[in-house]
């Protein structure tokens, strides 16, 4: 048996001497009376019994903070142990400062008697001056982050603590002391929409499948507002096993960043829209021209067949309800045409308020039992640079789009005029108009409203809510395509069960309203046209070269026709019979309307030339001139039509 004591007795003292950390023995009273090598060093000492002598017979005390003594001996008769004690300290042979971590404990005998102490001092100076350090960075970033903008947050995910800067609480309207230190505070303030992404982005991160966690969301402000911020941030501590245990980062406010990118998006999706509805009316005003071409022949044939017949002959009934048609085919047109925005128009500055006032006379006529009209009109005119029969139509469609929105049940459509003034934001918002003052026309109804769906196509031509046959879908196109060609705007504001209201905005013209036009002159009753006045009419649509020809046969001209350029020009070169006036469409397959005129002028120099096309424009008009057409005319919507502005050609003096 003693000599198993010997043994452990020896390999204790062998540990005492090779620890290497500091170690030490004490007595009960708090006399030392061992120290490892360790220990010695850690002091500043290089002899253990030096060490020991100055320790003992000390005045000053070891710890730094006063009353950490006392508490290291409360704790140490107490508990019987000390673990992880940390003190700064001061050695005695140096006064220098350190820092130690102190474990210590009683040793006992059998009977349970305190024989002395032992303990263990580990110099953790090197470990508290980097985390010292690192508090300092801490300190600098944060603080460094925060005066550049962006709030900072610190995030134990361990605890659920997170540090939120007062930049950070500022941002949403709360003082330093609002919201408590937890990462639930601003979670719970998240909108429900965004909540989703954040954490898959957050995940994300934590799994270290992103280097960097980052996302954008909408936090809920102390006024109720919502405000957009970019959360950025990065996990700076992990456990052995890779799980997240500490994470920083920002939050930087850029609600206004998308608030722009929603603007933008609405501008780009306006472009789309306007690009659509410009590609649409070049094609439907194609389509319309035609059409038109096509009604044009049916109704000069149908009036020269009604003359063929008699007045008392039984086809005249049929021959009426024909015509009826292709006037309401006709009009059609004429809306496809307004919506392509090749119909001819004419602006004139005149007052609005009298078009308003007899386009609401005869909508009072037509609106059906029940539905009330009700006007709210301001007392003076506003002028306004329009043409009329186009603004009156404007009312009338959305009049007539407010009663057929009732659905047959009774209702109010209220109509008001009145001036505005949009400053630059809100002139912006309604389409890039310049700000100044504006007319704004409204039609209001207490309908049914619309959904945002059919609010985002309401304007799209075709598109129609009605029964199959109840409408077109032209109507509300129409009227767009009008107040674009008029520099103003149209807003929609609708709701589901609380009705539609349009607004128009047409810019007021500056100076008075020009003093209304005199009454047109009654038409000269119509003459036969001199004997032996000869026409050339050239046109490639078979049927119009046709009607043309037979129509101006009656009025007594004498007249060639031709279904090309090539084939008049052939005749033109082998003739000598003498011609009046040369009438040619412009745009004809082949030879064009401009190069026969060129072609002819040089053959015959005097000839008067005239060119229809239905696109006039500056360039047709230079070239014609260049080429020595006389007259330029646009296309004529009725064989009438024509034979008046030949017949005007005729008798106008030679240019």
């Amino acid at each position: 048996m003693p000599e198993h004591h010997d043994a452990r007795v020896a390999d204790f003292s062998s540990l005492f001497q090779f620890l290497p950390i500091g170690a030490y023995r004490s007595s009960r009273d708090g006399v030392m009376l061992r120290a490892n090598p360790a220990l010695v060093q850690l002091n500043g000492y290089s002899d253990e019994q030096a060490m020991l002598d100055d320790v003992n017979r000390a005045s000053s005390d070891w710890y730094v903070q006063p009353g950490r003594r006392a508490e290291f001996q409360a704790q140490l008769v107490r508990d019987g142990f000390v673990r992880g004690f940390v003190s700064e300290v001061v050695r005695h042979c140096d006064r220098q400062r350190r820092w130690v971590n102190e474990n210590a404990h009683g040793v006992y005998d059998p009977q349970g008697r305190l024989l002395y102490y032992e303990g263990t001092v580990e110099d953790i100076s090197e470990r508290m001056q980097a985390e010292l350090a690192l508090r300092q960075n801490e300190a600098l970033w944060k603080l460094a982050l925060d005066s550049a903008g962006d709030g900072v947050w610190d995030w134990n995910l361990v605890t659920g603590e997170e540090y939120v800067s007062p930049r950070i609480k500022a941002m949403y309207g709360y003082t330093a002391d609002e919201l408590a230190p937890r990462a639930q505070e601003l979670d719970g303030r998240t909108h429900p929409d965004d909540v989703a992404q954040m954490q898959a982005d957050r995940q994300a991160h934590f799994e270290g499948r992103t280097a960097l966690y980052r996302n954008e969301h909408r936090i809920r402000c102390k006024d109720g507002s919502w405000k957009w911020v970019l959360s950025r941030g990065m996990v700076i501590a992990r456990d052995a096993d890779g799980q997240p245990l500490r994470m920083v980062g920002t939050h930087t406010d850029i609600t206004e960043l998308k608030q722009a990118e929603a603007q933008q998006r609405a501008l780009e999706t306006q472009l789309r829209e306007s690009q659509k509805m410009e590609a649409i009316g070049t094609l439907a005003g194609g389509v319309a021209h035609d059409f038109n071409n096509l009604l044009a022949a049916i109704l000069g044939n149908l009036a020269l067949a009604r003359e063929d017949v008699g007045p008392d002959h039984a086809a005249q009934e049929s021959l009426a309800e024909i015509h009826r048609a292709a006037i309401r085919a006709r009009q059609l047109v004429q809306q496809i045409l307004a919506f392509s925005r090749r119909q001819t128009q004419e602006l004139q500055r005149q007052p609005l308020k009298p078009l308003v006032d007899e386009a609401l006379r005869l909508m009072r006529s037509l609106l059906p039992a029940g539905v009330r009209l009700s006007t709210r009109l301001a007392s003076s005119p506003l002028p306004v640079l329009a043409d009329a029969t186009q603004v009156q139509q404007v009312l009338m469609n959305l009049c007539t789009n407010a009663w057929q929105a009732l659905d047959q049940r009774s209702g109010d459509i209220t109509v008001s005029l009145d001036e505005v003034e949009l400053d630059a934001a809100q002139a912006l918002r309604l389409g890039h108009l310049p700000p100044g003052a504006y007319a704004l026309l409204s039609v209001a109804d207490n309908g049914p409203g619309m959904d945002e769906a059919t609010q985002q196509r309401v304007f799209e031509p075709f598109f129609t809510t009605k029964a199959p046959g109840s409408g077109t879908g032209l109507g509300l196109s129409v009227v767009h395509g009008i107040v674009k060609a008029h520099q103003g705007a149209i807003t929609l504001h609708s709701t589901p069960g609380e009705g539609t209201r349009f607004d128009v905005y047409l810019p007021l013209a500056s100076g008075a309203a020009d003093a209304e036009a005199p009454a047109p002159a009654a038409p000269p009753p119509a003459v036969p046209a001199p004997p032996g006045r000869h026409i050339v009419y050239v046109d490639d649509y078979e049927a119009l070269v046709f009607l043309a020809g037979r129509l101006l046969r009656k009025q007594g001209y004498r007249v060639s026709t031709f279904l090309s350029g090539e084939e008049a020009l052939a005749w033109f070169r082998v003739s000598r019979e003498p011609v009046d006036l040369c009438v040619t469409d412009h745009n004809m397959p082949g030879m064009s309307g401009v190069e026969l005129a060129q072609a002819v002028h040089a053959l015959r120099p005097g000839l008067r030339i005239a060119i229809v096309s239905g696109h006039v424009n500056e360039a047709l008009l230079d070239a014609a001139a260049a080429a020595g057409v006389s007259d330029v005319l646009g296309k004529q919507d009725s064989m009438d039509a024509l034979a008046d502005a030949v017949r005007a050609l005729m008798e106008a003096p030679p240019r």
